[in-house]
C-alpha cells in the first residue's frame, strides 16, 4: 500500500514538471518568434531607408555634376565596293580554302 502511495505521489509530481516543461517551450518557442519578427522587421525597414538613400544620392550626383553627352561628328564615307559588294582577291582566298580542307578531308 505504500508503494501505491508513494508512485501516486511522484505520477502527479511527474505531470506537473511534463505542464511546466510545456509552458516553458512555450514561452521559448513565443519569445523566438517574436525577436523572429522583430529581427525581420528591423531588415526590411533598413533595406527601404537603404533604397530611397541610394535614389536620393543618385538624384544628387546627377544634380551637381550631370553627364556630358559626347560630339559625335560625321565620318566622310569610304569608296563603296563593287555592286555584288564581295572583294574578288577575298572570295579567291574562301573558295581555296574550302578545296583545300574538302581534299584534306577525302584523304
Amino acid at each position: 500500500m505504500l508503494l501505491f502511495v508513494v508512485h501516486l505521489s511522484t505520477s502527479k509530481h511527474h505531470k506537473q514538471v511534463e505542464s511546466k516543461g510545456i509552458d516553458a517551450m512555450s514561452g521559448l518557442f513565443e519569445d523566438g518568434l517574436g525577436l523572429m519578427v522583430l529581427g525581420m522587421g528591423f531588415v526590411f525597414l533598413f533595406l527601404v531607408i537603404l533604397i530611397f538613400a541610394t535614389g536620393y544620392m543618385s538624384r544628387l550626383l546627377n544634380h551637381f555634376f550631370p553627364e556630358v553627352l559626347p560630339v559625335v561628328t560625321a565620318r566622310p564615307v569610304a569608296s563603296a565596293p563593287d555592286s555584288s559588294g564581295v572583294d574578288a582577291q577575298l572570295t579567291a582566298v574562301i573558295t581555296a580554302a574550302v578545296h583545300q580542307h574538302r581534299n584534306n578531308k577525302n584523304s
